[in-house]
């Protein structure tokens, strides 16, 4: 065997791998409306980060009736943060229909600062994903009482 034969065995047939971590969202949200045909929107996109190897910050934790900080662990950038509302959740799944003592259980995600109104709803079992322009200014809470929920940050 040749010298140019084994170094031909020895090149990977798969691309180099890539020089910044990869954020990839697939979501499909369905509308039901009564009587008529489902509507639905599809979002599939992928993003390069700005890191490389940082870990992913996940915390599961309780919001209270007054504005606290929105924890961010030892992520500097932000490349995507997903909050999910865990009231209402079972075994990983929603509780149709959601039981009466959880329906007042949503969260509350706001800038500090902002006036009351001002702010992004996350009701029992849903999630919002979302990429914050200033995420050390955001602060959670659940008018109601307490409610669980679940904070996943990537790195960006």
């Amino acid at each position: 065997m040749d010298e140019s034969s084994t170094t031909q065995r020895s090149k990977s047939p798969l691309p180099p791998p890539a020089l910044n971590d990869l954020l990839t969202v697939v979501e499909s949200v369905y509308f039901h409306p009564a009587n008529r045909g489902i509507r639905q929107v599809d979002s599939r996109w992928c993003r390069n980060l700005l890191g490389v190897g940082e870990q992913p910050y996940e915390r599961y934790l309780k919001a209270s009736p007054q504005w606290q900080p929105v924890d961010l662990g030892w992520i500097q950038e932000v490349g995507m943060m997903v909050i999910r509302n865990e009231e209402g959740i079972s075994e990983g799944l929603v509780i149709m229909p959601l039981p009466l003592d959880v329906l007042d259980r949503f969260i509350e995600v706001a800038y500090e600062g902002a006036k009351d109104g001002d702010s992004v709803m996350i009701l029992p079992g849903e999630a919002l994903p979302f990429y914050p322009r200033t995420p050390k200014n955001l602060r959670i809470r659940c008018p109601s009482g307490t409610a669980r929920y679940h904070l996943f940050i990537v790195p960006g």
